[in-house]
């Protein structure tokens, strides 16, 4: 059982992290091996970028998400900075448990759905 979940949470960002970097690693060993991999697993990949506007401000916000057949994780941030998002992880039964989260200056990291995921994610 998850007993501080702080350290959980800090187990999914390393969990996260730690796939972005074997992946960027499986992108430079053979970046066209990488390249057919990522175009037959993504599906309904979608994103917009922070832009500048007519009267030169700064629009701040963004949208990304994929889906695959390894889970799916979406993101979008508003002009303030508050990130909300959300991505799978697999559960003590296998199956894909949701993750949503917000993030921002002033909140730092927090997952919204805190107890389900343990709950999901907790061996029985």
């Amino acid at each position: 059982m998850i007993e501080n979940e702080g350290e959980f949470a800090q187990s999914v960002r390393r969990a996260t992290v730690d796939g972005a970097a074997a992946a960027a690693a499986r992108r430079q060993s053979d970046p066209a091996a990488y390249a057919a991999y990522a175009a037959e697993e993504a599906s309904d990949v979608f994103r917009t970028e922070p832009s500048v506007q007519g009267d030169m401000t700064l629009n701040n916000r963004y949208a990304f998400g994929y889906s695959s057949s390894q889970g799916r994780r979406s993101e979008t941030a508003d002009d303030d900075g508050t990130v909300r998002g959300s991505y799978t992880i697999v559960g003590a039964d296998g199956r894909p448990v949701e993750v949503r989260y917000r993030a921002g200056a002033d909140i730092g990291y927090v997952v919204e759905n805190m107890d389900e995921v343990i709950a999901a994610t907790t061996p029985t």
